[in-house]
């Protein structure tokens, strides 16, 4: 039994038309991946951004929480780096994010940075020493 050319044709369009599906849900699938992790990672810059500005606003007015009213200087116990563990830890607590501080040098083995923001902190800095800025842009 011979099968017709126009069948031949059908065969064929009908394959090449399934493997372009295929290939653009593979691609699109990988491009979504790509898209949330860029979100995620701007999510994060954004978060760390806060914790700055948190532990600058602490810094900046140390002087106003540790002296009172005649000029005396009287010690409360908070410190930068307790204003913002204690803000991350509510963040954290109230939200799905864990948010804490990490150090390259920590003097406290809670500051030690684990596997994840390690090797972010190495891609910021390979994307630095390019010329690339990672900081956080407002959103229009």
């Amino acid at each position: 039994m011979r099968i017709k050319l126009r069948t031949k044709i059908a065969v064929l369009v009908l394959g090449v038309v399934a493997a372009f599906l295929m290939a653009n849900v593979a691609w699109e699938s990988s491009r979504r991946a790509e898209l949330e992790e860029a979100e995620l990672v701007q999510q994060a810059r954004a978060l760390s951004a806060n914790m700055e500005a948190v532990w600058e606003f602490m810094n900046k007015n140390q002087d106003k929480i540790n002296y009172d009213s005649a000029g005396n200087f009287e010690f409360k116990g908070l410190q930068c780096s307790i204003a913002g563990r204690s803000v991350g830890a509510f963040f954290s607590r109230d939200t799905d994010y864990s948010v804490r501080y990490v150090s390259d040098t920590p003097r406290n083995v809670a500051d030690t940075p684990d596997a994840f923001e390690q090797a972010s902190a190495m891609s910021d800095k390979i994307w630095n020493s390019l010329g690339v800025s990672a900081t956080v842009s407002p959103s229009t």
